[in-house]
C-alpha cells in the first residue's frame, strides 16, 4: 500500500535503536489502515448527503411551477407546468372548464397530452362549431423565452393533432405572457389569454370594461376587436384622403395665386 511505503521511507533515515524503531514503525503502520477506513467512511458519508440533498431537490422540483398554459374555447382552463414540462395543477376558470377538469385526469401529464385531451373533450361536448368558427386561444406563460416556445409549440402540435382526430375546424391563437401575469389573470378569474385578448380590445375602445367581457365567447371578443380594427383602418384611410385632398386644393390655390397680374 502507498502508506506503508511512505512510512517505511520515513523511518529509513530514523537514527535510533533499531527495536525502537521496528516498535515504532509497526505500530503506525498497524493504524495506517484505520485511519484509511475513517477517510473512506467521511467520504462515503460525503456522498451518501449529496445524494440525498439532489434527491430531495428534484422531488421538490417535480411540483414547483415554472410555467403555465392557459386553454380558452369557451370552456376556459389552466395548467401550472413544472420543469420537465409536466402538469402539476389544473383549473378551470369558468363552469364549463371546471367540468372539462374535473372528467380528466390532467396532473403528471405531459403538456401535449393534457392540452389534446381537453380540447378532444371541448370538442365532444360541442363547444367547438362545425363551420370552423371558433377560436381556441394558446397562451403559454413563462419567464425564460427558449422555455417558453418550446412549451408554445409543444401546445399548439397538440391543439393541432387533437382538431385532426376529432375532425373539428377551428381557429388557433397562440401567444406569449410573462409568467407574473397568470397571477394577474387569476385574480380576476380569467386566463392570461382572455386578459390579454380584453386589454387588446380596451386599446382600441378606451371606454370599455373588463367586467363587460369576462364572458363572452372568445370568438365574439375576437370579432369585436376586428370590428375595432377596421374602424381604425377605416378612420386613417379617410383622415389621409382628407389630407391627400387639402394638399390638392392647396396646391390648385397656390397655381391660381401664382398667375394674377
Amino acid at each position: 500500500m502507498e502508506m506503508n511505503a511512505e512510512i517505511r521511507k520515513a523511518f529509513a533515515a530514523i537514527r535510533a535503536d533499531e527495536p525502537l524503531v521496528a516498535a515504532t514503525r509497526q505500530k503506525l503502520l498497524g493504524r495506517a489502515p484505520a485511519r484509511l477506513r475513517r477517510r473512506l467512511a467521511l467520504r462515503s458519508s460525503v456522498l451518501v448527503m449529496l445524494a440525498v440533498c439532489l434527491l430531495a431537490a428534484s422531488l421538490v422540483s417535480v411540483r414547483i411551477p415554472v410555467a403555465a398554459v392557459s386553454i380558452d374555447i369557451n370552456p376556459g382552463i389552466g395548467l401550472d407546468v413544472n420543469l420537465y414540462n409536466r402538469v402539476i395543477a389544473a383549473r378551470g376558470f369558468n363552469p364549463a372548464g371546471q367540468a372539462i377538469v374535473a372528467a380528466l385526469a390532467l396532473e403528471d401529464k405531459s403538456v401535449r397530452t393534457a392540452v389534446g385531451a381537453v380540447i378532444a373533450m371541448a370538442a365532444r361536448q360541442g363547444y367547438l362549431a362545425g363551420d370552423g368558427s371558433s377560436l381556441i386561444a394558446l397562451t403559454t406563460s413563462a419567464d425564460l423565452v427558449p422555455a417558453r416556445n418550446q412549451l408554445a409549440k409543444a401546445a399548439e402540435k397538440a391543439a393541432r393533432q387533437a382538431l385532426d382526430e376529432t375532425g373539428q375546424p377551428a381557429e388557433i391563437l397562440s401567444s406569449h405572457t410573462a409568467l407574473a401575469r397568470v397571477a394577474q389573470a387569476r385574480e380576476l378569474g380569467i386566463s392570461p389569454g382572455r386578459m390579454n385578448l380584453i386589454e387588446k380590445l380596451q386599446e382600441l375602445d378606451p371606454e370599455s370594461e373588463t367586467g363587460d367581457y369576462l364572458e363572452t365567447d372568445l370568438a365574439s371578443l375576437m370579432q369585436r376587436i376586428n370590428q375595432l380594427k377596421q374602424q381604425e383602418r377605416e378612420a386613417e384611410k379617410a383622415t389621409r384622403d382628407v389630407d391627400k385632398e387639402n394638399r390638392r386644393n392647396d396646391k390648385a390655390n397656390q397655381g391660381k395665386g401664382g398667375n394674377k397680374p
